[in-house]
């Protein structure tokens, strides 16, 4: 064999391969996918899909807690949500939204103060200016306030002064502000007004003009 016939040859091999490739791939989604619907509704799905953990392309998808509101009466069902988030996470670092979910649930089970901020902070650096998330953020951030340093306050002080709240979120965050000392509802004020991009009647409608 010549050598172009040796380069044509070798190049075929190489579609080939990349084609077995591309087609492995696919039967791993699809059956995949499959199993993921078949989950009973009111099952575990990270119990029902323990098989895939491990399974390259599929192993985060798997691991993903459900969303589904646990109560905070039920604290072994809590703990075991915040374990899956924590394997999750292991996998997906960059999840803001499971970040927070994690910090609320650990907030839920009485983890230290010191692990939640750390928590929290990691959904404020992974989405910084996600619209939806910092909305999300604006109440707990608030909440973990006096606990946290000045960087997380700072953090906070832009999801509330630039977040599109609703009028629901607006008027949780401004109750919560009720509770807190004047002194504290004082340093948010100012950190508000040293924010910009302060929405106009922000102030107004958390009780803080």
């Amino acid at each position: 064999m010549n050598t172009a016939g040796i380069v044509r040859f070798g190049t075929a091999l190489g579609l080939c391969a990349i084609s077995a490739l591309t087609l492995y791939k696919g039967i791993i989604l699809a059956s995949y996918a499959i199993a993921d619907m078949a989950v009973p509704a009111k099952s575990d799905r990270v119990d029902a899909l323990v098989a895939w953990r491990e399974q390259t392309g599929v192993a985060a998808a798997a691991r993903e807690p459900s969303t589904t509101p646990i109560k905070r009466t039920e604290p072994e069902l809590l703990r075991r949500r915040r374990m899956q988030l924590i394997d999750y996470l292991a996998e997906r670092p960059m999840s803001s939204s499971k970040w927070l979910a994690l910090a609320d649930v650990s907030f839920s089970v009485g983890e230290s103060t010191e692990t939640i901020v750390n928590e929290f902070s990691m959904s404020q650096l992974t989405a910084p200016y996600e619209g939806y998330l910092m909305a999300a953020r604006s109440r707990f951030g608030i909440l973990l306030w006096e606990q946290s340093p000045t960087d997380v306050r700072l953090r906070t002080a832009r999801d509330v002064a630039i977040a599109r709240l609703s009028d629901d979120q607006v008027e949780n965050i401004r109750i919560l502000l009720m509770t807190k000392l004047k002194s504290t509802r004082e340093q948010i004020r100012l950190a508000l007004l040293g924010t910009e991009g302060l929405r106009a009647r922000r102030l107004a409608s958390l009780g803080l003009e």
